[in-house]
């Protein structure tokens, strides 16, 4: 009688989109393979990203880390000059929950702050830290047409900025707000930031700058916040500095392409 030998094989078929795959018990009997299928079936997977996708998903990721690394640092600042815990470094949102005043509108604080008000800690903290974590904007790469999204919002900063000069408004968000203030007996609510297609509360870097410094000038002799004047702008020229690496107003320069282009021969 001759003897039997068998062994289970997995065949892989692997492709771009696509894995097939088969299970085989091989025999082998009287010098013949005996091929017995146990399982087979196929893996489809969705279309494959594009370098594109792949290119814009990587810059999405890197302008996230930068944001979040910017805003943990400008809270360390916060915290070097007394004006928060600890807590506020590592747990920002929970910390913020936890103020108990009652009116949180962040443009209120600001106006009641640069008419002459001595407000808390918590509420200057409020009403400054969330000027940066929205820094405006600043395009330094497109100057796209009046129909693509970079033209939109470039008009739409002009606008604002000329609406800022000509009404001399104390501050540069009071452009955002005078609408819901003059139609405040009306119960309606009008969005103070840009909505989902619409970038006509658009405004540039430079005003989210000037917000803050009129903000922290106009509590430099408020003693709850800062010992003197003197501290009072050190704190707001350190928010300030676009300098140093990775401070609230800090911009990364545009790479530098010197020595990665070579010579071409056929070039006169």
């Amino acid at each position: 009688m001759s003897q039997i030998t068998s062994k289970t094989v997995l065949g892989l078929d692997i492709g771009s989109n696509s894995i097939g795959f088969s299970l085989l018990k091989l025999s082998e009997q009287d010098d013949q393979i005996i091929f017995d299928e146990l399982t087979s079936n196929s893996i489809v997977f969705s279309e494959p990203n594009t370098a594109e996708d792949r290119r814009k998903a990587r810059s999405a990721r890197r302008l996230h880390s930068r944001k979040s690394t910017r805003n943990k640092n400008s809270r360390k600042i916060f915290v070097k000059y007394a004006l928060a815990t600890d807590e506020f470094i590592y747990s920002p949102t929970a910390y913020l929950q936890n103020f108990d005043f009652k009116d949180k509108d962040v443009y209120r604080i600001r106006e009641r702050a640069i008419s002459g008000e001595a407000i808390s800690r918590d509420e200057f903290l409020l009403a400054t830290y969330s000027i940066f974590t929205d820094r405006g904007y600043s395009n330094m790469f497109s100057v796209g047409d009046d129909k693509d999204e970079d033209g939109i919002i470039n008009e739409a900063v002009a606008d604002n900025r000329q609406e800022y000069l000509v009404h001399k408004y104390p501050l540069p968000s009071m452009v955002l707000t005078a609408v819901r203030d003059e139609s405040k007996d009306q119960y309606q609510n009008f969005p103070i930031r840009n909505k989902m297609g619409d970038y006509s509360n658009s405004l540039d870097r430079d005003m989210h700058k000037e917000e803050f410094k009129k903000m922290a000038l106009s509590q430099a002799t408020n003693k709850t916040l800062f010992d003197s004047e003197d501290i009072c702008r050190e704190f707001m020229n350190m928010i300030l500095d676009d300098t140093t690496t990775n401070r609230p107003f800090f911009q990364r320069p545009l790479k530098s392409f010197e020595g990665m282009v070579e010579f071409c021969s056929f070039y006169d």
